[in-house]
């Protein structure tokens, strides 16, 4: 399948909108950032990335319940071979890798295969309703990338999401 949609350049964006997440994380948390050029695009809009780092932020300010440090990063990845996690395959190539890393409660082994499942949530029904991750799976999977999740009770989640990169000459 070939992308016909948007594309735009994730470091550039992700650099644009670390403010309005850090202001989403809250007061006590540190949002810490670690963005690297992407030199190309990947094949999503600027609306759809921000949408993604919006819900990947929000989860992981949820998991650090309100104090606790999280971590933004982005980053070429050239694969020479295919990637592969949890019912997902990406074929080798180049992948801007934008991950989202907190310090907070982590996610449990029995969980990790439901976590994008539509209306699946650990939260209280106040804080989620379970449709955020299951958004971002979509939305990263329309565009060709996929998502790997590591996770432990207790030490915290590190989202990996792995985005189709073309690079520009």
């Amino acid at each position: 399948k070939h992308w016909k949609g948007d594309r735009c350049e994730p470091a550039e964006i992700i650099r644009e909108f670390a403010p309005s997440l850090s202001h989403l994380a809250g007061p006590q948390v540190v949002l810490e950032t670690d963005i690297h050029n992407a030199d190309g695009t990947v094949p999503l809009s600027r609306e759809d990335l921000a949408d993604i780092m919006v819900h990947l932020v929000s989860n992981a300010r949820d998991a650090v319940d309100g104090m606790g440090t999280i971590r933004l990063a982005g980053s070429i990845r050239l694969s020479d071979q295919p990637l592969t996690w949890r019912n997902q395959t990406l074929p080798a190539g180049k992948y801007y890798l934008m991950e989202i890393e907190d310090n907070g409660v982590g996610i449990a082994e029995a969980d990790l295969g439901h976590i994008f499942d539509p209306f699946f949530t650990t939260s209280a029904a106040v804080r989620g309703r379970g449709m955020g991750l299951a958004m971002v799976f979509g939305l990263v999977k329309k565009s060709g990338g996929g998502i790997h999740v590591q996770s432990s009770v207790g030490g915290g989640t590190c989202m990996q999401v792995y985005l189709p990169l073309t690079i520009q000459p």
